[in-house]
């Protein structure tokens, strides 16, 4: 009983905290007002996150950065609903919870990966991979390739084998 009572209020916290994120996140994605923010800017914001979510002991959180050009600029707090999600929809209790790679590729592209462990009753189940963080994702990048910053983004995502990816493509046109 008291540990569902703990489990109940650390939930409660992650989700006050992406409210909070994502509503901050999100807010300017309908103005004029769009603001790039370099990589390494965006690689804080989700270690502060992770740290915050995981209550400061993000030791089952992996992230993996093989980065030269730490300038590169993408929409600010882009990952913030890749990370809410794996806390909110993932397995927090497992060992290999999470897994962030962050890599610059040939021509100057970025890719961000998201893999987290699904919780052992959802493997089987048939989820819907298109919810409102997706979606305001989806419509954040869209923002910024309509006025043709330099590079397009994609979402790509996945579930296979107890794991949920998230993938997100930088590509400089």
């Amino acid at each position: 009983k008291h540990l569902k009572k703990q489990t109940d209020a650390l939930y409660e916290e992650i989700n006050s905290v992406s409210d909070f994120l994502g509503d901050e996140a999100y807010s300017k994605s309908n103005s004029e007002e769009r603001t790039l923010t370099p990589i390494s800017d965006e690689i804080e914001m989700m270690k502060k996150y992770i740290q915050t979510s995981c209550g400061g002991d993000a030791s089952n959180v992996t992230i993996n950065e093989n980065i030269e050009n730490y300038d590169f600029e993408l929409p600010d707090r882009i990952t913030v609903s890749m990370i809410e999600n794996a806390f909110k929809h993932g397995d927090t209790s497992a060992p290999d919870f999470m897994k962030i790679d962050i890599t610059e590729k040939e021509n100057g592209n970025f890719e961000i990966v998201v893999r987290n462990k699904i919780k052992p009753e959802d493997v089987s189940r048939d989820r819907n991979l298109s919810g409102l963080g997706i979606q305001n994702m989806k419509d954040r990048i869209a923002n910024y390739n309509e006025y043709s910053y330099e590079y397009e983004g994609k979402i790509l995502k996945a579930s296979r084998n107890g794991y949920f990816y998230f993938k997100l493509l930088f590509k400089k046109i």
